[in-house]
């Protein structure tokens, strides 16, 4: 499960993540084995990166977004978005399930380092120029 943040980030500080970010987060799930699917869930949709267009199949979000967060929440691995959103999608996903996170969480540097647990895995952020 691969969730895609833009929305209103466009309009602040966080930043958003760019293809390099979530190429290199999949081909980490990758290496560890997981080798089915990829759903992708954003915000825009036609704004999600093309290597993961390529890699996955694009998911028109549900009506109500707890359906949404739910489903992301049942992967086998997720790769999130510097989002709420998308973190509490992998937090309800099992403990042995594999996370990939961006680090730092937002553009502008702020300290984040115990917003993620431990056993979930940091991937360095790669940032759009906004």
């Amino acid at each position: 499960m691969v969730h895609v943040r833009r929305g209103d980030y466009v309009d602040h500080d966080f930043g958003i993540l760019g293809d390099e970010y979530y190429a290199e987060a999949l081909e980490k799930l990758r290496a560890q084995g997981l080798t089915g699917p990829v759903w992708i869930f954003s915000d825009e949709p036609m704004l999600v990166p093309t290597r993961l267009r390529s890699e996955g199949e694009i998911v028109t979000a549900p009506a109500e977004a707890i359906e949404e967060m739910i489903l992301m929440s049942h992967g086998a691995g997720n790769i999130v978005a510097n989002s709420t959103f998308s973190w509490w999608g992998a937090w309800m996903n099992p403990l042995d399930v594999p996370v990939v996170f961006p680090r730092p969480w937002f553009a502008t540097n702020r300290q984040t380092d115990e917003l993620c647990p431990p056993w979930w895995e940091p991937q360095n952020s790669y940032w759009e120029s906004q």
